[in-house]
């Protein structure tokens, strides 16, 4: 009776170690699963903020060189990653912060290879095929570029707004989305200086699409106004360091817009301590007199209670 009773006991024993067990596989699956799924949402976010570099490695006859180092230095940050070429002889860098790059090319018996001032913008794969020269390894063959970069790549249609572009063209009410009218493909567009509900955010209507068909997105994360479907505001012209705007042919990698997606992404530090203020002030004091106007009369002083736009301040540091 006593062995009988120590056995069924064992064998009670063992099942509730088989359901531990499973229990402690279900929950391990469940946060394999939560965190493949983190990282997948990661890359996602990492890639509508940066940029790629891609290419082909060959000598002066064609053929191509496999196994070559491709090194990609951030000339604002000193960041630098490098990669082995296949053995097709390309190359891939992906995920590069925005910002200009010298690319250096190294191979067994063939010079090394430079090239500076590789502009690398949002969302876009910059094409740089390489030709070695044979010779020595500490010989250097350096390649100033400043052309303009091509997507060649894949078939997706869509213009960016540089910071250049951000900081010289004009812009009444220092929204940047009014610069969405100077792109081709722009139809309509509203840029109000603040929104004041649901509805009152940036809307645009992109290659005959609704005007709330189109998809903000901010460093990676979408900016647009989930029940109303309209878009937010982006932070200040001087915060932001350039934006691109999708057309047509986008990947399914942004998802949710069926009219067009906007790419921005605000300014990073560099090694140099560096910023600004400023302050955009506009009040009809500093208007000329016209042809009309009483002699001896001429515009007010700083006038404050004025009709909108004639009297606009705005001011801030970054």
């Amino acid at each position: 009776m006593l062995w009988t009773r120590l056995s069924t006991f064992a064998v009670l024993t063992g099942e509730e170690r088989m359901v531990r067990r499973n229990t402690i596989s279900s929950v391990g699956i469940r946060l394999i699963f939560t965190m493949a799924v983190f990282l997948l949402a990661s890359f996602n976010v990492w890639a509508q903020t940066t940029g790629t570099i891609l290419g082909e490695i060959s000598d002066q006859s064609g053929a191509v060189i496999p196994s070559a180092t491709v090194q990609a230095t951030n000339a604002d940050t000193g960041y630098t990653v490098a990669v082995k070429a296949s053995s097709e002889g390309s190359y891939l860098i992906p995920l590069l912060p925005l910002g200009h790059y010298s690319i250096a090319v190294e191979a067994s018996g063939f010079k090394t290879f430079t090239r500076s001032d590789v502009l690398v913008p949002v969302g876009q794969n910059i094409r740089v095929d390489v030709k070695l020269e044979v010779g020595k390894v500490d010989q250097t063959i350096n390649v100033a570029s400043s052309a303009v970069n091509i997507e060649t790549t894949n078939a997706t249609l869509g213009a960016t707004v540089d910071n250049a572009s951000l900081n010289t063209l004009p812009l009444n009410g220092r929204n940047a989305m009014g610069l969405l009218q100077t792109l081709p493909g722009v139809n309509t567009s509203n840029a109000p200086t603040a929104v004041t509900g649901a509805r009152g955010g940036p809307s645009f209507s992109i290659s005959g699409s609704r005007t709330n068909a189109g998809a903000m997105m901010l460093d990676g994360s979408i900016f647009t106004d989930a029940l109303a479907n309209t878009g937010q505001q982006f932070p200040s012209v001087d915060a932001l360091s350039e934006f691109r705007v999708l057309t047509d042919n986008f990947s399914a990698e942004y998802g949710r817009a069926a009219g067009s997606v906007i790419l921005a992404v605000t300014k990073s530090g560099t090694n140099q301590f560096h910023g600004g203020a400023w302050e955009y002030i506009r009040n009809n004091a500093f208007d000329s007199t016209n042809a009309f106007t009483p002699e001896g009369q001429g515009t007010p002083f700083l006038r404050q209670q004025q009709e909108p736009p004639a009297s606009r301040a705005q001011c801030g540091t970054a």
